[in-house]
């Protein structure tokens, strides 16, 4: 998501997307490049950070990184002679650079529950950290933005939230013939994005077990889920972005977003960025039950609870579409671009 936003911003400002390294006790040289006309990247150098569980222990390690790297930033500003306008912060651990003396205007983004993952990881210690740093995150930015209820309500600073969720960045046809020609008789039902531990492998086992059914998976496949994906009716295809992207899901029948009922993450997902992606394309989404997931309308988001009724609802969702739900999908589309989200940052970022 930071890179969408990175490249959406450099329409209406020039960009300098800063990170750093997180190994320990290795050096790096501060580097800078022009990587696109409005943006330009810069790596801080010679950090000695802290392994998170000691710096969680003992929060005031992290005095001498942070205002090490103060002093980088304000040398680097001065040399390249860059004033800024404000700052875009995605790093709950960095909220230290929400600094005004820094940057005028300071914006804290946050789009994933990071304690839910430490928790799913075994690591409730690094749980509660990581829920503090977020707080602190949220409590010294000007504004932040987050990209569902779930995820504002962790911040625990809702009068200063905004919702902000994921956009697309494909051009939205005009209209899309829902009729085409099929090259078998099963209905073809897509997934993009990554094929890892978040989603349901035995509702896609189920699925692909049927005898109308054929699955096309496209994104990069953890190793681990090879063998229980090994199906003759489950397909990968290599990773493609932008126009290639859209043709190959108007080339499907329904489109997915499979994740695990049980992931202790799944609230988070209220908007998956892949959402407006797939009704760009015009096609039905079938979703498992999914706490917080918005609500687009009937005939836009088909909800199952089990196995069989994900089956059920990638059949109902064809069987339903017509002309009419394509060009409510792609309306929906064309209000949810990273165009129209970018214009609420912009307004927070002016004085």
């Amino acid at each position: 998501m930071r890179h969408q936003v990175t490249r959406a911003l450099a329409k209406h400002y020039r960009v300098l997307y800063v990170y750093w390294p997180y190994e320990w006790r290795r050096k790096h040289r501060s580097r800078f490049a022009q990587v696109e006309p409005n943006i330009a990247v810069w790596q801080a150098g010679n950090l000695l950070t802290p392994p998170e569980r000691l710096a969680a222990i003992a929060p005031l390690l992290n005095m001498p990184e942070r205002i090490f790297l103060k002093r980088q930033i304000r040398r680097f500003l001065r040399k390249t002679k860059i004033f800024p306008v404000g700052v875009v912060n995605f790093d709950y651990r960095h909220h230290w650079i929400q600094d005004n003396a820094l940057f005028p205007r300071s914006i804290y983004i946050c789009n994933d529950d990071f304690p839910g993952l430490a928790r799913r990881a075994g690591k409730v210690f690094l749980a509660e950290h990581k829920a503090r740093q977020m707080r602190d995150s949220a409590r010294s930015a000007d504004a932040c933005l987050a990209t569902s209820e779930h995820i504002a309500t962790l911040l625990g600073a809702r009068h200063k939230t905004t919702l902000f969720p994921p956009g697309h960045d494909l051009i939205v046809p005009q209209s899309y013939r829902t009729t085409h020609e099929r090259t078998s008789q099963r209905l073809k039902v897509g997934y993009m994005g990554s094929i890892d531990t978040r989603i349901n492998v035995q509702w896609i086992q189920h699925s692909a077990m049927q005898s109308d059914i054929e699955w096309h998976m496209i994104g990069p496949v953890s190793p681990d889920l090879l063998g229980a994906l090994a199906s003759s009716n489950i397909h990968f295809h290599k990773p493609v972005t932008g126009p290639a992207l859209l043709n190959w899901m108007q080339g499907m029948d329904v489109l997915t977003i499979p994740f695990d009922l049980s992931a202790d993450l799944s609230p988070a997902f209220a908007v998956p960025n892949k959402t407006y992606f797939y009704l760009a394309a015009g096609k039905p989404i079938v979703v498992p039950d999914l706490p917080g997931f918005c609500e687009l309308g009937e005939g836009i988001v088909y909800r199952a609870e089990s196995a069989e009724g994900f089956v059920l609802k990638i059949r109902q969702a064809c069987s339903e579409d017509n002309e009419t739900r394509v060009q409510q999908r792609l309306r929906i589309a064309s209000e949810n671009t990273w165009e129209v989200r970018i214009k609420e940052l912009c307004r927070l970022l002016e004085p």
